[in-house]
């Protein structure tokens, strides 16, 4: 389920797209990242905690998802594993209100 969309102009002045999911199907990688159209579309998934990373930031800023970044504290401060569901049930009750696709 893609829960941030964001676009940044790379080096030729393109727009490049940018993209964050959650993954309900997969608790073990529930986070998916990608960016890119076409041939040149890049993307993976990861554990929530892998958004803890400083390389992340931009893109989740650019996508406007940096709650999912409050939401890795949480899971890494209470030292558990959170499911797909609950972080897209943490994220809804983050972002309503906001505007965010939900």
């Amino acid at each position: 389920m893609k829960i941030g969309h964001g676009k940044e102009k790379n080096d030729t002045g393109y727009d490049w797209p940018y993209n964050v999911y959650i993954n309900l199907e997969n608790d073990e990688l529930p986070i998916g990242l990608s960016e890119g159209f076409g041939y040149g579309t890049a993307g993976a998934n990861f554990k929530l905690s892998a958004l803890l990373k400083d390389q992340w930031k931009d893109h989740l800023s650019i996508c406007r998802c940096q709650k999912l970044i409050d939401i890795a504290k949480e899971e890494k401060s209470k030292k558990v594993i959170f499911t797909a569901n609950e972080i897209y049930e943490k994220w809804k009750s983050k972002e309503q209100g906001n505007g965010a696709e939900l």
